[in-house]
């Protein structure tokens, strides 16, 4: 496990994060992807925290698991979740080749001493709130 894998996993009993479940992978940067859901209005939403040896923390929430779209709506979804990106600037809204809509959060840490795991639980309540109060709204823009 790499280093900062290693001092978010000791942390996670005091930043209420004990339901995450582990996955090492392994590759070059040593990925550590820790699971979860959040929960938005009764909503179960799939969430991942990629911890690797790169400057970089990701938070990664499944919002859609399967975005039908055809051509002509995909244009109309593609400038809504450009409208989110600049508005919302700690998010980043997209549709993988899957075709999951999801939502990143990307947090750059220069190094491993400035790796501070309550900043991962600050974001994810950031993403949570934002859930709460936009999710119903965001739906029925997608789905219109």
């Amino acid at each position: 496990m790499n280093k900062k894998a290693e001092i978010f996993n000791k942390n996670l009993k005091e930043l209420n994060l004990e339901n995450l479940q582990k996955q090492e992978i392994d590759d070059q940067v040593h990925t550590v992807i820790f699971r979860s859901n959040l929960d938005i209005k009764k909503t179960l939403l799939p969430m991942a925290i990629f911890v690797d040896d790169t400057i970089y923390v990701n938070v990664r929430i499944q919002l859609i698991a399967k975005l039908l779209t055809d051509k002509k709506k995909e244009q109309k979804v593609t400038e809504y979740l450009n409208q989110l990106n600049e508005k919302y600037k700690i998010f980043k809204f997209y549709i993988n080749a899957n075709k999951e809509l999801l939502l990143d959060c990307c947090i750059p840490y220069l190094t491993v001493e400035t790796f501070e795991p309550k900043l991962i639980r600050v974001i994810i309540e950031a993403a949570g709130q934002f859930l709460l109060t936009e999710y119903a709204d965001v739906l029925k823009k997608i789905q219109a």
